[in-house]
């Protein structure tokens, strides 16, 4: 049996700390036979630490012949954000047990992106005339609005207006006209 767990945790615009190495319970009760308890796979070992990161391996590859048994666990936690990894337990208990199991767990800073400023719109300052003649100077704001201009080429709202118009005028001449001329038969 062969387990991995690689968790990275950004942390963006949060400081995370305290941030410190993992603790570890495993391999406790784990890779007994015949010749004994065999745990020199296990890093780290000792591990029993209650209330651990990482839980794994425990009660795990006993049995008549043990292939291998290797279990590893690395990396920080995160007072911020706690994560916990439980794996490879009571598991390929019997013969010819095979255990391997990595778990890692990273957490890291990173700053917050920044906004890019926005610039700021200018408006003109107002023009000042003397009206001609020496009378009192006043301020001509500048414009606030713009006036509609209508597409050039005959289109827009008014031109649909007057096409739709046209079709019904033509519309009811012809029905006039066929009329006066069944009426005349």
């Amino acid at each position: 049996m062969e387990c991995s767990v690689d968790i990275i945790n950004n942390f963006v615009g949060i400081d995370p700390t305290p941030v410190n190495a993992v603790t570890v319970n495993q391999c406790n009760g784990s890779g007994a036979g015949p010749g004994g308890d065999i745990t020199t796979g296990c890093d780290p070992f000792p591990a029993n630490t209650t209330g651990a990161t990482v839980i794994q391996c425990n009660g795990s590859a006993n049995g008549l012949t043990l292939v291998e048994m290797t279990c590893s666990a690395t990396g920080t936690a995160s007072a911020a954000f706690v994560v916990t990894v439980t794996q490879c337990n009571d598991s390929v208990n019997g013969g010819g047990a095979l255990l391997i199991c990595f778990a890692n767990i990273e957490n890291n800073a990173i700053a917050a992106p920044t906004a890019a400023p926005t610039a700021t719109p200018t408006v003109a300052a107002p023009t000042v005339s003397t009206g001609g003649g020496g009378s009192t100077p006043r301020a001509t704001p500048p414009a606030t609005d713009t006036p509609y201009m209508a597409p050039a080429g005959g289109s827009g709202p008014a031109a649909a207006l007057a096409a739709l118009f046209l079709v019904t005028l033509g519309v009811f001449v012809v029905g006039r006209r066929t009329r006066r001329n069944v009426g005349s038969r």
